[in-house]
């Protein structure tokens, strides 16, 4: 099982990442914690549902009604726990923005596992 650790962060090392401020226009739609995979709607940043492309990951948590929320487009976080470094991650199909590692079909996955607490992730594709 896939769990966050209290230590979830961007551990990038600066200018290797690409980072985006929420387009800050739009808020959160709902509240995210450090890690939550999310969604870009037209009214807003919402966590990704089951079967969903997701457009980054919250670098922080944010409430509901948020602007301006640091969104991870490509990078490392690390604080993670339960993953198989070499082992790519999908779309949890029960919890809305977590992980699993069984393959979904056609799902070309944006974060792969580095080590047992770190992903590298990339959602410059959709």
């Amino acid at each position: 099982m896939i769990t966050r650790t209290a230590n979830v962060a961007a551990c990038t090392p600066a200018g290797y990442e690409y980072n985006d401020r929420s387009y800050n226009e739009l808020p959160l739609l709902e509240n995210v914690v450090t890690g939550d995979e999310l969604k870009l709607t037209s009214t807003g940043w919402r966590k990704r549902t089951a079967g969903e492309v997701p457009n980054g990951i919250a670098l922080e948590p944010g409430k509901a009604g948020r602007k301006g929320l640091g969104i991870g487009i490509m990078g490392e976080m690390d604080g993670f726990a339960g993953l198989v470094p070499g082992t790519w991650l999908y779309p949890d199909a029960a919890t809305p923005g977590d992980w699993q590692t069984a393959t979904i079909a056609s799902y070309v996955p944006k974060v792969f596992c580095v080590t047992t607490s770190r992903v590298r992730f990339c959602y410059m594709t959709g």
